[in-house]
């Protein structure tokens, strides 16, 4: 007598018996262990993840202020440059005001936007998956900025002396690395070293490595991810982990921020009128949501170092882990709806 039929036409995600999301196949119905360890039906009405790339944050899609989204640097996979380190003034094609000698390549300032550029090893750089850029600063600050072939993996910044890593996610097949000088600002450098490894991501509530960890820079600013987005929406949750800060911020449409302990699991100062939601995961995670009492357009993911201060100066290594970032049309966060845009 406790026999009944099910049908749902979409494949969706329950939380497992290990405290894992995991995807189920259409048509069969989810028993959910959110709740602990008994299972209950899980029943949600129809919804849309409005946000195109839940996971990769490290993609241009995110927008980054103060702050960059790194991958797990144990991972690192194998070399893609060749003669990375300029022994020789070889494998490298070099556009004017660029000159390889003394174990660097050398940027003379004076012709904007010129690069220098080879065809890497491999496979080069790969739709969806996430790189790590190494390269030091030997003289001189560098404006530079980090292209394949394909398209833009960091923007125009400043790099002082000294070694530097940047995470790129490509979003396009590129089989070659392009590093452009620039003379609007900084001065003639000199850069070495240079490295390009695919990294994996960290442990994810999902079970795979399909995190990421946000990190604050060392400016005295607000370090946040975010993207608009012109849909109508209510409710916006992810899920976060603390590494080096326990609190993460979501900031309305009005422009006020909503708190979270990540490390305590509790809520803080929350937006009047809004409700907001801290659920325990396994491994440490947490799910927080944001329902406001008004439509919003965006999504944001900020640190802090405490309730009602997210304007400090960083130390350039603390931050969080995050995953599945999810904006809906609804009172509440549903389960889990992975976007891979």
């Amino acid at each position: 007598d406790g026999d009944f039929t099910f049908a749902r036409t979409t494949i969706a995600t329950r939380v497992n018996s290990n405290g894992l999301i995991e995807e189920v196949g259409i048509n069969k119905p989810r028993l959910d262990y959110s709740d602990g360890a008994c299972p209950s039906l899980l029943l949600e009405p129809l919804s849309t993840n409005l946000i195109q790339y839940s996971e990769a944050f490290g993609d241009s899609y995110w927008t980054k202020n103060g702050s960059s989204v790194q991958g797990d640097p144990s991972t690192a996979g194998t070399e893609e440059v060749t003669n990375g380190d300029f022994a020789t003034d070889s494998d490298w094609t070099k556009q004017t005001g660029w000159s390889i000698s003394g174990g660097s390549a050398n940027y003379d300032f004076a012709t904007n936007q010129k690069y220098i550029r080879q065809t890497l090893l491999n496979s080069g750089f790969v739709s969806g998956k996430n790189y790590q850029v190494n390269f030091e600063i030997t003289s001189g600050v560098a404006s530079l900025n980090v292209k394949s072939n394909a398209e833009t993996l960091k923007s125009t910044a400043l790099y002082s002396i000294g070694s530097h890593s940047i995470y790129v996610n490509a979003s396009a097949n590129g089989s070659d690395l392009l590093i452009y000088g620039t003379n609007t600002q900084g001065s003639a450098f000199s850069i070495d070293n240079v490295s390009v490894k695919e990294v994996q991501g960290f442990a994810s509530p999902s079970g795979d490595t399909s995190a990421f960890k946000l990190v604050e820079d060392t400016s005295n600013s607000k370090h946040r991810i975010y993207q608009g987005t012109s849909a109508t929406s209510k409710v916006f949750s992810f899920y976060a982990k603390s590494s080096g800060r326990t609190w993460v911020t979501v900031l309305s449409s009005t422009g006020v921020v909503s708190y979270f302990d990540v490390q305590n699991g509790v809520l803080g100062t929350i937006e009047a009128g809004s409700v907001g939601k801290i659920e325990s995961m396994s491994g440490g995670w947490y799910r927080c949501s944001l329902t406001e009492g008004h439509s919003t357009n965006g999504a944001y993911i900020g640190l802090a170092t405490a309730d009602n201060n997210d304007t400090y100066t960083g130390d350039g290594t603390s931050g969080i882990y995050v995953f599945g970032a999810q904006l809906e049309e609804l009172s509440y966060a549903t389960s889990y709806i992975k976007n891979e845009g």
